[in-house]
């Protein structure tokens, strides 16, 4: 155990050792790592949180700043799949000037990191708010134009992302795979996404040629399941498991038995609360077929069920957060008949009372209808494949934000704008929200400027620094990916400058 000013010294270590590693990636003039792999091939990212997760240090203390900055990108990358470098950066920035500020005596925060904190949120959120008045739909040629900047600036990537994108609309789902040719392509295939992933980060990623168990009651016990997993075995098919709710001794017991390889399952929860469980189930034996286990639904007890009693998908991705079951037929129309009714029922009420009603049954209509587009990434080698796969997903996440909640002026120069205006009140902690600006123009091997406009910046992807008028140029970020990089990074800052104890395990 350390601590003082030498737990200090060494969590910051580890975080500017993360955040120097990743710097690199970020803007048009991004560079790459690579990242050797154990008895594999080495791989060649420009993605931040994969940099991240790939740092270690063989300091323990130092390992504890190295840990907390992976929180900051893979937090970052779970709430909007994108934004990972900037939230690390930002961090850094946090984490440094703030413990310069709690040690200088002269400060105002000097040995106060509560008050620091307290003014960094407050910070934070008016930077955020000051930049949500600047957002637009994003529609049109502004897809292509965030898909291609994500992408890296690769202009024929982000042309086909837009296209996908433009296909299964704001809500529709989208699957990343590796392909088998040098050329990157996709196709539109019938399936359905549950918003919910992986338990356990032993179970398979992928399953094919699957048997599709839906359960709306609890399952009590791992025996309960037994039958259904021998009858999978002797049908030579791997299984997926929906389940609302199982007991936390079945996990660990149909863990052992996929780790030893007598069986290739997944269990999985259906998401939400309340009645969107049962919805999800609904809509999930609408696309897979099969019947719903459960003493109210179609087959009372797990003890009755049979083959024909399952639904059946084609391939199954197992993601963090999300699944995406790709099916062999068109949903049903039934099912699809009486949710459009519900939605009809539901526009001839009152206004106001039912929009979210509304809203969530258009979502669960077009999740059915539009189906999953399967991009197969591909590539020249194992390495050149493996990077454009990781920018594509950066890029459909990206897209996908931009789609959902608008897009602002990109490049960094609305965070340098508003911690500008905000510098008279807040004094050096503003000086963070401009780095990730900086350092764009930086790594494009420009002179760093300050943002005398909100909307006007300069074009860092040209090689004489062109000043632009971003929105028109194409230059734009997700909203919802900038405000959840400041916040990933503020939440996990805040926490760092309120520490000056470091345990590691023993």
């Amino acid at each position: 155990m350390i601590i003082g000013n030498e737990a200090t010294t060494k969590l910051l270590e580890g975080v500017n050792l993360v955040a120097n590693a990743v710097k690199g990636t970020l803007g048009p003039a991004a560079k790459t790592a690579i990242i050797q792999r154990d008895g594999k091939f080495p791989i060649i990212v420009n993605d931040g949180v994969s940099i991240a997760k790939a740092v270690s240090h063989p300091d323990p203390y130092v390992q504890l700043g190295v840990s907390l900055m992976q929180q900051v990108a893979e937090e970052a990358q779970g709430k909007s799949g994108d934004g990972t470098t900037t939230a690390t950066i930002l961090a850094q920035a946090l984490c440094n000037i703030g413990f310069s500020l709690i040690n200088d005596e002269q400060s105002e925060w000097y040995n106060n990191p509560t008050k620091l904190t307290q003014e960094i949120n407050l910070l934070s959120e008016e930077i955020i708010s000051s930049i949500s008045k600047h957002k637009i739909d994003c529609e049109g040629d502004m897809i292509k134009q965030v898909a291609t900047i994500a992408a890296n600036n690769d202009e024929e990537l982000g042309s086909l992302i837009a296209e996908v994108m433009e296909k299964v609309g704001k809500n529709g789902v989208v699957s990343v795979e590796v392909g088998s040719g040098f050329d990157t392509t996709y196709e539109m295939t019938n399936g359905y996404e549950v918003l919910t992933g992986a338990i356990s980060p032993h179970f398979p990623s992928q399953l094919k040629d699957c048997n599709v168990l839906l359960i709306a009651d609890k399952i009590n016990s791992f025996d309960s399941l037994v039958p259904v997993l021998e009858m999978t075995i002797e049908d030579e098919r791997s299984i997926l498991i929906v389940a609302a709710d199982f007991n936390p001794t079945v996990m660990p017991n149909l863990l052992v038995n996929v780790m030893q390889g007598k069986v290739n399952a997944v269990i999985i929860k259906a998401p939400g609360m309340g009645n969107a469980p049962e919805e999800v189930l609904y809509d999930l034996r609408a696309s897979v077929g099969g019947k719903i286990v459960g003493k109210m639904y179609d087959v009372e007890k797990l003890s009755d069920v049979t083959l024909d009693d399952m639904g059946y998908a084609e391939s199954v991705e197992i993601g963090n957060d999300s699944t995406v079951i790709s099916t062999d037929k068109s949903p049903n129309e039934a099912h699809l008949d009486n949710l459009y009714q519900a939605l009809n029922d539901i526009q001839l009420g009152s206004k106001g009372a039912n929009d979210w009603a509304k809203e969530t049954m258009q979502r669960r209509i077009a999740r059915l209808e539009q189906g999953i587009a399967s991009i197969k990434v591909g590539g020249k080698t194992e390495v050149e494949l493996l990077e454009r796969k990781e920018r594509i997903d950066d890029a459909v996440n990206a897209v996908k934000a931009a789609m959902q909640n608008g897009v602002i002026p990109g490049g960094g120069i609305l965070m340098d704008y508003y911690a500008v205006q905000k510098i008279p009140s807040h004094d050096e902690i503003s000086k963070a929200f401009r780095i990730p600006k900086f350092l764009i123009q930086e790594n494009a091997g420009f002179q760093a400027s300050v943002s005398h406009s909100a909307t006007h910046g300069m074009d860092s992807a040209k090689g004489d620094g062109v000043w632009v008028d971003m929105v028109e140029a194409g230059i734009l970020d997700p909203l919802d990916v900038t405000i959840n990089s400041i916040r990933s990074a503020v939440s996990v800052a805040t926490l760092v400058l309120g520490s000056n104890c470091l345990i590691p395990t023993a």
